[in-house]
């Protein structure tokens, strides 16, 4: 049968008003049925009929539509009689879980399904695992449940397709299939959070197999979170005390690979929202710190003493991607280099510890590495390609401990902060000194960290941060890299997409960092003030949270707020009149890179390190704050003082000019050819 050339005739039926005809025609097609691959043909054709003259054809002829679906019940019935190992995968029947249950007064003849249903079921797991046959029998389930109204059918086929083989349903084209399905179709996340709190109860979870279990977060991983509107959703913590107790279940039982898989789920899924110390802090205290005990194993190869004529350093990543991170490790290592006393007494490495559940190492970034003359190491680097997203990740723990060992390394500093793999290094010393290089997580806390440090001061200088006491050194950038040369057509093409004569506020980071009520109150709040003004929320992640939160404290508001998503932080940055940063998750590098070109950026003082800068030492920060809002208003220290000196930015040309000659200066003289031997005099430290 051509479908093809159905579906045309089909649709002038319609447009003809020859309603009688169609379905007369369609349902003679129905009867010709011979496969379930030609029913999956018809059910698409079905569909698409369906959604283009719904009211059309509901509105005249329900009864005789009505009749189309009992036809689909019938051969169901006959082609479910007949399963053989020769039928495809027909995922697309998912679908009639929402057409068929909008249809008024249907009463279906369930028996014979339900009977066929169950034999069905009964077979299922009997089945080889993730087999096509398998795969086939439970799209078949689906469409029998939707077909006898079960309001359960979606649900059900969900946690099934869940504990599939991720792999082997994306070679099916399933993976973009059902993005499609969910982008369209508006399955909320509660829907999906109640699926998958029914698969991590205790009693379901156990009775899985290891390869389902790990399927159940690959599919997390790699298709729901992709998903817009489930991405970065604070509803996600919700899960957090069942995969606690599931973990610790793991470690209790010495399943130690799945728990370091689970641990680096649950860190990367919770990670992602939380925007205080405070609450890395009580992840720390409840998940990483117990649980990387368990980790601390005796078989291992023990640390050897080592005779190098130059210390090695081991610089460990989670990955190795185009991040911020990457580029002030590259600014700091570029500067190393050029130093005589660090090249004639130092030799550093990278090490990846291959974390591609978040990302692949990225072969240009490597570059960067590769051009200072420095060695990447990845010896996992062939898990992927052999195991998919199925490796061990204690075996990977175990491997790239002993690269690092066997490369002689004296001082080993990470990167990175809270993931198994890392946590592992330190526990079971993987070189004679261990040193916790902080951006931005100052709570991080196993045994094994001999020094913490940090990057942002000017100077070097022991600080106690979270309790925790730090050793603080400069990243000393080049203008260049701050502020690079950019087209200005460039510029002027991306600032004509938005109102002329604007104000524009902005931010250019993950949009985590904007999904703060108290943040989005003052920002709207002087919005609301001056009409003229629009904010533009540049960077990756979930919007949807933020224009929840907007449109309950103004909706009017809404639309003046822009989400252009991933961007050059370079020419938006000349874009953004001001930077309004946020809190209580600050801005990262993006602000130092925005008052390079010139640009105010006002952010509140709360803290030891900012007010440290703005207050020990740049007394011309404390006369503007003083020429535009007063002098008892300094510092800004308040949500109330935040809208006062934004307001005074927008409103005030000659308080926004000093204020833009500030910040430049401030980079100017902070980051720009800085000290160069504060992080030497770190590894002086670390080697005494």
């Amino acid at each position: 049968m051509n479908y093809p050339e159905l579906k045309t005739e089909l649709e002038e039926f319609i447009k003809r008003d020859f309603i009688n005809e169609y379905i007369k025609k369609f349902s003679n097609c129905i009867k010709t049925i011979s496969n379930f691959y030609e029913f999956k043909q018809c059910i698409i054709l079905f569909i698409i009929i369906e959604r283009e003259y719904k009211k059309h054809i509901e509105a005249r002829y329900n009864k005789e539509y009505l009749g189309l679906v009992y036809d689909l019940q019938k051969k169901y019935i006959q082609l479910a009689s007949n399963i053989s190992g020769n039928l495809k995968p027909m995922g697309d029947t998912i679908y009639l879980h929402e057409i068929i249950s909008q249809i008024p007064n249907i009463e279906p003849d369930n028996k014979f399904i339900n009977i066929i249903l169950q034999q069905l079921k009964d077979q299922y797991g009997k089945l080889d695992y993730c087999s096509d046959i398998q795969i086939i029998v439970s799209d078949i389930i689906m469409l029998g449940e939707i077909l006898t109204l079960d309001s359960n059918s979606l649900k059900n086929y969900l946690q099934r397709l869940f504990i599939l083989q991720i792999h082997k349903m994306t070679n099916l084209e399933y993976n973009t299939f059902l993005r499609q399905f969910f982008n369209n179709n508006e399955i909320k996340l509660d829907f999906i959070l109640k699926c998958l709190d029914e698969l991590l109860s205790k009693e379901k979870y156990f009775s899985l197999k290891n390869i389902e279990r790990r399927s159940l977060f690959n599919w997390y991983l790699h298709f729901i979170s992709n998903i817009s509107e489930y991405h970065n959703h604070s509803s996600w913590i919700v899960l957090y005390p069942k995969l606690k107790n599931l973990l610790f279940w793991h470690l209790e039982n010495n399943q130690t690979d799945e728990a370091m898989y689970l641990e680096f789920f649950i860190w990367h899924v919770m990670g992602n929202l939380f925007q205080t110390q405070n609450e890395i802090k009580k992840f720390n205290e409840e998940i990483t710190y117990p649980a990387s005990l368990y980790y601390k194993k005796e078989d291992l190869l023990k640390n050897k003493e080592t005779h190098n004529k130059k210390t090695k350093i081991a610089l460990v990543k989670d990955r190795i991607a185009m991040t911020s991170v990457t580029n002030v490790e590259i600014s700091l290592l570029k500067t190393l280099l050029e130093n005589e006393k660090f090249k004639a007494n130092y030799e550093i490495s990278i090490y990846s510890c291959d974390y591609f559940e978040k990302s692949q190492d990225d072969s240009e970034a490597i570059k960067l590495f590769e051009n200072l003359g420095i060695k990447v190491y990845n010896p996992n680097s062939d898990t992927l390609e052999t195991f998919g997203f199925y490796g061990n990740h204690y075996k990977k723990a175990i491997k790239l401990r002993e690269s690092i060992i066997n490369h002689n390394t004296d001082i080993m500093i990470v990167g990175t902060n809270n993931f198994p793999l890392v946590n592992f290094l330190f526990v079971n010393r993987t070189a004679h000194k261990q040193i916790y290089w902080s951006h931005g997580n100052y709570v991080y806390n196993v045994k094994g960290i001999d020094l913490r440090i940090h990057h942002g001061s000017i100077d070097f200088k022991k600080e106690i941060i979270e309790g925790f006491e730090f050793l603080r050194f400069q990243v000393p950038h080049t203008k260049e890299q701050l502020n690079p040369n950019i087209s200005i057509n460039a510029v002027k093409e991306i600032r004509s997409k938005f109102p002329d004569n604007s104000i524009i506020l902005g931010t250019i980071g993950r949009l985590i960092k904007l999904d703060s009520q108290d943040y989005l109150e003052v920002i709207c709040k002087v919005m609301k003030n001056n009409p003229n003004i629009i904010y533009l929320a540049c960077g990756s992640g979930n919007k949807q949270p933020i224009v929840d939160k907007i449109k309950n404290i103004d909706s009017t508001l809404v639309n003046r707020f822009y989400f252009p998503g991933h961007v050059d932080a370079h020419i938006y940055a000349q874009i953004i009149d001001i930077m309004p940063d946020t809190f209580p998750l600050r801005q990262g590098v993006s602000k130092v890179e925005y008052a390079a070109k010139g640009k105010p950026i006002v952010t509140i003082v709360d803290d030891p390190e900012s007010k440290r800068h703005f207050t020990g030492i740049f007394e011309e920060y404390k006369t503007i704050i003083s020429d535009a809002i007063g002098l008892k208003n300094y510092p800004i220290d308040n949500y109330k003082k935040f809208s006062c000196y934004l307001s005074a930015l927008i409103t005030d040309d000659e308080v926004y000019k000093k204020a833009c000659n500030f910040h430049k200066n401030v980079v100017e003289k902070c980051y720009i050819n800085t000290i160069k031997d504060s992080f030497i005099d770190i590894l002086k430290v670390s080697i005494r």
